[in-house]
């Protein structure tokens, strides 16, 4: 499991070897658990530079809705 904060929001991703890949799943704060199953990586790094990428993005985008 690995943990990040951003904008002061926690990103927590997990990182499961599956078969010939990898597949992972990510939440912000104890928001709902984001999955990426159906698209698993071929390496452990690439797949957290990517969810880490996403979850800052998702952060980013409740940051500009009203009431966030």
């Amino acid at each position: 499991m690995h943990q990040e904060k951003y904008k002061g929001r926690i990103i927590t991703v997990d990182i499961l070897k599956r078969g010939k890949g990898w597949t992972w799943s990510y939440q912000i704060d104890s928001g709902p658990l984001r999955e990426g199953r159906d698209r698993p990586l071929s390496s452990q790094e690439l797949i957290l530079s990517e969810v880490i990428g996403e979850a800052k993005a998702e952060i980013d985008r409740m940051a500009n809705q009203p009431n966030n």
